[in-house]
């Protein structure tokens, strides 16, 4: 008689597995036998504080804070508050976001009592004292003066979609200046999102006319090609960028984009090669590279980017949807395979049918509705409404998603909209 082994899932093997793995610093293996014991098992307040670790130790601060809010929910007054007080703290300061730090290492503070040495305590502390800012700067001649007040204030307005008192700001960086090209790059971007494709086309030649190989310059140049639908143009400029020898991780990106853009697959491939290290816990530039891996014939590569993706974002439905697509399609002769778009979205009918399911779950009755989610599984609609490419800051749609997962029921999905960071 044949002995069956029965294979241990339970909370505590899977947790116990992902503690040695964050230990060993192999945290995909981590996350999934995270993700794996919260489908089986449902998660507490063990597992989202190694979700919070783990995301500390990879960099995504966004998602930390997440796992920390979470924790502190499940657990309550049982939790280690200086454990999380202090996680917030130093996550929040790395998203640069200084009062909300000060806060977190306050509550710290007060927390700890007499447990913080006293070294530690005067180092918080004297960490978020106000220093007196000089109101001297240079102002002239150009060559020397410092506008970093002036880029720093038209980021910002460019980030709220204020373009044109964006552009305000940039124009008050004068030629001569060591900043002077950047800014023109950046008033260039203004005028290609208010679609200004001749204004941008202008302001990009002339930085080119000076330093003929400026990269941000040249790619947005190719989008203002693409926009007047010059393809060749467009084309011939990616081509150009991906003959230059770069170093600089921000300029390598730029270019891989452009290649992406342009249908140069092998190209924007290998330079996502390079940056792996860089950015491979980061949500947009493994779907770059799983979709320019599968364009290439690379179908092993894809469909492990893809794999890697939606282990760290699991409710990536939009990710999910193509790495389907993708392994549907690699099944078939290499000639009759499509190529996949670079867009981070469903297709328009999948979107539709999407909003036409949650808006009927919307309007019916609660026992109606009851029935229809027997029938439907509807999560992966609700999950998509925080996951879309193209309308990610829509409040309708966001709030299609909250109401939906309301109505049907979704605790676990509401806890994470109310104690989401962002």
């Amino acid at each position: 008689m044949t002995k069956i082994t029965s294979i241990d899932f339970s909370a505590d093997r899977l947790l116990a597995i992902a503690s040695d793995c964050v230990e060993q610093h192999d945290y995909i293996t981590a996350l999934k036998m995270l993700n794996k014991n919260a489908v089986l098992n449902g998660n507490d307040g063990d597992s989202f504080m190694l979700y919070a670790e783990i995301f500390d130790d990879i960099g995504n601060n966004e998602k930390c804070i997440n796992g920390w809010f979470k924790y502190l929910d499940y657990v309550g007054e049982d939790a280690d508050f200086a454990e999380a007080y202090e996680g917030l703290a130093v996550a929040f300061l790395n998203m640069g976001q200084d009062k909300y730090s000060a806060y977190y290492y306050n509550k710290l503070l007060m927390y700890t009592d007499d447990t913080l040495s006293e070294k530690n305590r005067m180092d918080i502390i004297d960490a978020f004292i106000i220093k007196e800012k000089s109101n001297l700067r240079l102002t002239w001649p150009p060559r020397l003066a410092d506008y970093t007040q002036e880029i720093a204030e038209g980021v910002n307005l460019l980030r709220e979609n204020e373009f044109d008192a964006a552009i305000v700001e940039f124009e008050k960086v004068l030629k001569g200046n060591e900043k002077y090209s950047t800014a023109q790059n950046y008033i260039a971007m203004c005028h290609v999102i208010n679609e200004q494709y001749d204004k941008a086309e202008s302001v990009c030649l002339e930085i080119l006319n000076e330093e003929p190989c400026n990269v941000f310059a040249l790619t947005t140049l190719s989008a203002v090609k693409t926009q007047q639908h010059k393809y060749d143009e467009a084309k011939a400029i990616a081509e150009k960028l991906a003959s230059l020898k770069v170093d600089d991780i921000d300029d390598m990106y730029k270019i891989a984009t452009v290649c992406c853009e342009n249908g140069m697959h092998e190209q924007a491939y290998a330079i996502f090669c390079r940056l792996d290290e860089q950015y491979c816990y980061d949500c947009s530039f493994l779907f770059f590279k799983a979709i320019a891996a599968f364009n290439c014939d690379k179908i092993k590569e894809s469909l492990a980017c893809f794999d890697r993706l939606l282990t760290i974002y699991p409710n990536a439905v939009t990710a999910d949807y193509w790495y389907n697509v993708a392994i549907k399609e690699s099944k078939k002769p290499v000639e009759k395979r499509q190529t996949l778009s670079y867009f981070y979205r469903l297709p328009q009918n999948e979107c539709e049918s999407n909003l036409a399911v949650l808006t009927t779950l919307n309007n019916i009755t609660d026992k109606q509705a009851e029935k229809m989610l027997d029938e439907i599984d509807v999560s992966s609609a609700v999950h998509w409404c925080f996951d879309d490419g193209e309308n990610r800051l829509s409040e309708e749609l966001l709030f299609l998603g909250a109401f939906s997962a309301l109505k049907a029921g979704y605790d676990d999905v509401v806890r994470d909209i109310l104690l989401d960071s962002t």
